[in-house]
C-alpha cells in the first residue's frame, strides 16, 4: 500500500520573462488519495497571458519539497503536450505502478506546465551536468531552480574578508540563507540590506569563464564538506547592474562541491546530482565596487 502525502504547490514555470512572453502559472493545485488505492487525483488551473497551449507534467518529492527529480510516468488526464490553459484541470496518477509499496510521509506533488519557451535543463546526472545547469540557472537569474539544485546540507564556507565586511553573515551561508539571497539577487529589483540600504538590483548575470581546472575528487571525512566530490573551477562573473550603477565582477577559483542520490528518471534508476557546497578562494574588493570576493557578492544580497 503506497501511502502518500501531498502538499499544494503553485509554480511558475520560466527563469523571466522572454521579450514578448510571459510564462504559464499554476495554481489552486489540489492532489487526493483515493481511499485504499494508489491513485492520486489532482486538480489545478493553468494560466498564460499569451494564450500559448503548454506541456503539462506531475513530479513528486520524496523529501517533503526540498528538491523534485522524480517525474510521474503513469499519469493520464490533462496532461502532456498541447493542453489548453483553463481552470479545473484534472490527472491521475497512479503511483503504484510507478512506485509500489513505497511509503513515505514526506510524499510530496507538484505541477509543471510549460509553454516552450523556458530554458530547458539537463537531468544531472553528472557534475558537469550539474555545473552546466548552474551556469544556465544564474544567467536565466532563475530562483526556483536553483532551489532544485541545492542540497538541504548545503554550505558556502565565507572567506575571512567577507566576515569582516558583513558581520551579521557569520562564516558561513546556509541552503536558507541561499535561497533567500537568490531570491533577492535574481528578482533583477533592487532591495534594502538588515542596515536599512538601498542595494540596487542585477538586471544581467553572465559568465565569461567558468573552466573546472581539474577532475572530480572525493573529499576527506576531515574536509569542511567532507564526503562529497569537489573541483576547483577558474571563473569571471559579472553582475551588470544597468548604466547608473557599475558592473561587479567576481574572478578567482571557486571550490565546488556536489553529492549524489538514486533517482528514477525516464523509468531508469540514475544518479541525480545536487550542490552541497562551495568554498569561496575568489579575489576582489568590498562592496558596490567593480571587483569584490563571491562571498561579498552574495552577502550583499542578504
Amino acid at each position: 500500500m503506497i501511502r502518500i502525502f501531498c502538499v499544494l504547490a503553485g509554480i511558475l514555470l520560466m527563469a523571466g520573462p522572454v521579450l514578448g512572453n510571459f510564462p504559464p502559472e499554476v495554481t489552486n493545485v489540489v492532489a487526493t488519495q483515493r481511499a485504499h488505492t494508489a491513485l492520486i487525483d489532482v486538480t489545478y488551473d493553468i494560466v498564460d497571458i499569451d494564450g500559448d497551449a503548454v506541456h503539462v507534467s506531475l513530479w513528486f518529492s520524496v523529501d517533503g519539497g526540498v528538491s523534485w527529480d522524480q517525474e510521474c510516468v503513469t499519469v493520464s488526464g490533462d496532461v502532456g503536450p498541447g493542453v489548453v490553459p483553463s481552470a479545473g484541470l484534472t490527472a491521475t496518477w497512479d503511483a503504484g505502478v510507478d512506485f509500489p509499496d513505497y511509503i513515505n510521509n514526506q510524499f510530496s506533488i507538484r505541477v509543471y506546465a510549460d509553454d516552450g519557451n523556458s530554458v530547458e535543463l539537463s537531468f544531472p546526472g553528472s557534475p558537469g551536468v550539474l555545473m552546466a545547469n548552474f551556469q544556465t540557472i544564474y544567467e536565466t537569474m532563475d530562483s526556483e531552480e536553483y532551489g532544485n539544485i541545492m542540497h538541504p546540507d548545503f554550505l558556502t564556507i565565507l572567506q575571512q574578508a567577507t566576515i569582516d565586511e558583513f558581520p551579521d553573515v557569520g562564516t558561513t551561508l546556509d541552503v536558507n540563507e541561499e535561497l533567500r539571497i537568490h531570491d533577492r539577487l535574481f528578482s533583477g529589483e533592487a532591495v534594502t540590506d538588515p542596515n536599512g540600504d538601498l542595494v540596487p538590483g542585477v538586471t544581467n548575470i553572465s559568465f565569461s569563464r567558468f573552466i573546472a581546472l581539474d577532475t572530480w575528487h572525493v573529499s576527506p571525512p576531515e574536509d569542511i564538506i567532507p564526503n562529497a566530490e569537489w573541483a576547483p573551477y577558474d571563473v569571471e562573473f559579472l553582475f551588470d547592474r544597468g548604466q547608473t550603477f557599475s558592473t561587479l565582477k567576481v574572478e578567482g577559483t571557486i571550490k565546488f562541491y556536489v553529492t549524489s542520490r538514486d533517482s528514477m528518471h525516464e523509468g531508469s534508476l540514475r544518479q541525480f546530482y545536487q550542490m552541497i557546497g562551495q568554498v569561496d578562494l575568489t579575489s576582489g574588493g568590498g562592496k558596490a565596487v567593480e571587483n569584490l570576493l563571491w562571498g561579498s557578492a552574495k552577502a550583499i544580497f542578504r
